[in-house]
């Protein structure tokens, strides 16, 4: 979604030591179980089990991830649109960072 995807993921991995879990990850991968590493990036799959991108808890990526997907869906509702980042991304809280983006 993100339309520099270096500079993304520089962005996505520059927030990674300032987060709890997926600074906790990187540090002891092979107590995470659910989670992968490749290149600095932290993994995990979605639902239909395909691999998807850990965001940390980073308010502008997170904005900007929810600002695309809304822009991309248009008035679809908050749980369209979860449903369509977690295609590509997972973090925790991804469902009320939706709803807070949807109702405002």
């Amino acid at each position: 979604m993100p339309k520099n995807n270096d500079v993304f993921q520089q962005r996505v991995k520059g927030g990674y030591p300032e987060d709890k879990l997926f600074s906790a990850i990187l540090e002891k991968p092979a107590d995470y179980k659910l989670f992968s590493e490749r290149e600095g990036l932290v993994w995990t799959k979605n639902l239909i089990d395909e691999e998807v991108l850990c965001i940390p808890r980073d308010r502008d990526l997170v904005h900007e991830i929810v600002t695309q997907a809304h822009e991309t869906l248009g008035h679809f509702g908050e749980q369209k649109m979860a449903d369509y980042i977690r295609c590509w991304y997972w973090w925790p809280g991804i469902m009320k960072d939706t709803r807070v983006f949807c109702r405002s």
